[in-house]
Order: structure tokens, then sequence, then C-alpha cells
């Protein structure tokens, strides 16, 4: 597990746990358990500088999927792609096996459309 954070640490645009939220004891939001992962490629990993695209991957643990976790992390991280990376183009690649991975496609084109 070190030796596999270590690697995307160091070549990933972006790699980040999701965690439920908890609540310390001075009533301040703080990070509970970890229930899945984010992570982005550099757009040199993948020869695409001038277009400044990025591949976007997420895991969530299964009981967590399909209760809008993803869809909330989601949200987040294309916010932060396009808003403070510069990228032009967010790819998301994901096999359709359950209800909920069908789920985060619907939310994927939601996420994608502009305010109107």
């Amino acid at each position: 597990m070190d030796e596999f954070l270590e690697v995307y640490q160091k070549k990933a645009l972006i790699f980040v746990f999701i965690c439920l939220k908890e609540t310390s004891e001075s009533g301040h939001p703080t990070a509970g358990k970890p229930i899945g992962s984010l992570n982005m490629t550099p757009p040199s990993l993948e020869s695409k500088e001038d277009h400044r695209s990025t591949s976007f991957a997420i895991w969530l643990s299964e009981e967590y999927r399909g209760k809008g976790y993803g869809a909330e992390a989601t949200k987040w991280a294309v916010d932060w792609a396009f808003n403070y990376t510069g990228v032009h183009r967010i790819e998301l690649w994901f096999q359709l096996q359950r209800g909920s991975d069908k789920a985060l496609g619907k939310d994927w084109v939601q996420v994608g459309r502009p305010e109107a």
C-alpha cells in the first residue's frame, strides 16, 4: 500500500481519499473514515499537454455506492480541475457493472453541463 501511495503522490495531478464527514469535539468538521479515493492524471502522462486534458478515476467502497458520495466527490474534483489547474477537458473511464456505476455516468453528464 505504501508503494502504491508513493507512486500516486508523485505522478498524479491529484490523489485524495474520500472520507465521511465527522465533527470534532470542538464542533468543527473533520475527515472521518476513508470510504474511497479519486485521482486525475497530469496531462504530461498521456501526451495531452497541448489541449490540457486529464483522465479521472474514482473508487468507492461498495457499501457507500449509490448514496451520493461519488457525485459529491466528482463535482468537487471537476470544479477543482477546471478552476485551479487550467485543464480544458476531463475524461472519465469506468465499467458498467452495477446500478451505481450507471448512476455515476448519469452524474458525470450532469456535472459537465453548463449552468442554465
